[in-house]
């Protein structure tokens, strides 16, 4: 064995036990949280077992004096070769970015550790050594304080939701659905070390607590709204509510309560939001909250509208599904060759595979301070236009074609041909935002729906991109007729609508104001141009 074997297998060893307060989502005084899924952590250790296992292989059994028949070089060659790429592959697949890091890196090192002692010559080492230098380095930096000390957590998993749908009495707690007294970083997509996230006692993602009525001279603002209003990914002075705040300046204070559909949010008003006396009810819509409407209330549903207009169980709930099933026949009329997974004429599907793979490990070696000093990362999170994620794609692989409720672009909305289930979706929605809009009012409240656009409306590449993998027709498509039946509608009841449409757009041309990679929620700059806009409808007329 070269002599320098014993301090790199040290840093290996090492290296693999530096991820292991990761598995477990350990930071110094935390207690295990689960991040971590249960097949991650047992990937994790079943590879870091073949690790210790190909150490420690006797290098009789790797040297090529060991024996000359066929089957031993075969045996060399496949210890040297398959145990390296394997705990690359299960580094590359594991969902967690600090493991999916060293394991990365131990492939490498690995491999050098082994043809090092196939050949009996140092040398390999030396092309190893980088590789566990940083990687140590990395996570110690990690590990010895210098991050936040909290626990990063990803949005809506228990960690951060005290309620998420449940279907039985309390349906929401005093601040909404978040859980009280959370100081934790969530994953983000923007911010390679997590966003600050904090509630209060009661679960508002406040700093501060709420008392059960304004004080004398405070203008109370309370924003219901689901993750879009809320902050997903967003730090925790820089999304919509505190920038609403700090936009109007004092004697305001903006109450953030995440609900996550009219139906919640309706339960909301009733149960807790008018007890503390608002002044302003603001509900940030984004599309999803419109399918949810149809989804949670109405016949067979799990809720309905009382004759007095308020939001009760309904006793006679039959169908069980109020997800994207509701709504899986309802499809593009054509396929989609790349979504049926047929190569790309104009460009190999191998290279699509390797623009994913080179962003996806750009984005999670940029969560290290480390590497984000040494190598050519930038941030490390791509800005190019993607195809937006969907809740129906087991359905859209099986024929190639779009479903246009998919639970994130929505393309139902926008489509010219409307038919009854769009129809009946956007009824649905009328009813419970009439109600929420009347209970605020006879609790002395100015009611406001703000309504958040989605980025194809925003950003032109974003529809280009969505439009030619699913080979939309232009014409079929009309990406302001959203917003214009949900504005026709407030007017004729007398509903206020602040429409973010317009200033979006407008403030597109600074860059994006979307998390990357598809994903429906603003970022940071977009939750800006949402706050200046809000405050300027409601100074020119609300708040008077």
């Amino acid at each position: 064995m070269p002599g320098g074997a014993t301090i790199y297998r040290v840093l290996a060893f090492a290296l693999w036990g530096f991820g292991v307060p990761f598995a477990l989502d350990l930071r110094p005084g935390d207690l295990p949280g689960s991040v971590a899924t249960a097949a991650g952590k047992l990937a994790f250790f079943a590879t870091g077992g073949l690790l210790l296992a190909c150490v420690a292989v006797p290098r009789r059994w790797l040297s090529p004096r060991a024996s000359r028949s066929g089957s031993a070089r075969l045996a060399r060659l496949l210890l040297g070769f398959v145990p390296p790429v394997g705990v690359l592959l299960v580094g590359y697949e594991n969902d967690d970015a600090f493991l999916s890091v060293a394991l990365v890196l131990l492939s490498p090192a690995l491999a050098a550790l082994l043809w090092s002692r196939m050949l009996e010559r140092a040398l390999p080492l030396a092309f190893g050594f980088p590789f566990l230098v940083l990687g140590n380095a990395a996570f110690a930096l990690e590990v010895g304080g210098s991050e936040h000390g909290a626990p990063t957590v990803f949005w809506g998993l228990e960690e951060t939701f005290g309620t998420f749908l449940p279907a039985k009495p309390p349906y929401i707690g005093p601040g909404g659905r978040l859980r009280p007294s959370v100081d934790v970083y969530m994953r983000s997509r923007e911010i390679p070390q997590g966003a600050r996230m904090r509630t209060n006692s009661e679960g508002f993602r406040n700093d501060e607590e709420i008392p059960p009525l304004p004080a004398p001279g405070e203008l109370r603002i309370l924003s219901l709204g689901d993750s879009v209003s809320t902050g997903m990914q967003i730090e925790q002075d820089e999304f919509f509510g505190p920038l609403l705040e700090r936009e109007l300046g004092a004697p305001v204070r903006v109450v953030n309560a995440e609900v996550s559909d009219p139906a919640y949010g309706l339960h909301y008003l009733q149960d807790h939001g008018m007890a503390r006396q608002p002044d302003v009810v603001l509900y940030g819509l984004c599309s999803n909250d419109v399918l949810q409407a149809d989804g949670f209330c109405g016949e067979g549903r799990r809720f309905r509208l009382s004759s007095e207009g308020r939001i009760i169980a309904n006793p006679d709930r039959m169908r069980t599904e109020i997800g994207i099933e509701l709504y899986k026949d309802f499809a593009y009329p054509a396929a989609s060759p790349r979504a049926l997974g047929e190569a790309d004429p104009g460009r190999p599907g191998i290279l699509d595979r390797l623009d994913n793979g080179r962003r996806k490990l750009r984005e999670r070696f940029a969560r290290f301070r480390v590497f984000r000093a040494v190598l050519p990362l930038g941030s490390g999170f791509d800005d190019e236009p993607a195809v937006m994620p969907s809740y129906a794609s087991r359905y859209e692989r099986a024929d190639g074609r779009m479903r246009l409720f998919d639970g994130t672009a929505n393309l139902a909305y926008f489509y010219r041909r409307q038919d009854t289930v769009a129809e009946g979706v956007y009824s649905r929605f009328f009813e419970l935002l009439g109600a929420m809009e009347r209970v605020a009012r006879s609790g002395g409240s100015r009611f406001v729906l703000v309504l958040h656009p989605q980025r194809f409306q925003v950003h032109a590449e974003d529809w280009e991109v969505i439009r030619d993998y699913w080979c939309l027709e232009e014409d079929d498509f009309d990406l302001e007729s959203y917003n214009r039946r949900i504005r026709e509608f407030c007017d004729a009841r007398g509903i206020l609508c602040c429409d973010l449409l317009p200033a979006y757009r407008e403030a597109a041309e600074g860059g994006s104001l979307f998390l990357p990679e598809g994903d429906m929620h603003p970022n940071a700059a977009g939750h800006a141009v949402a706050a200046r806009a809000v405050a300027e409808f409601l100074r020119a007329g609300v708040l008077d």
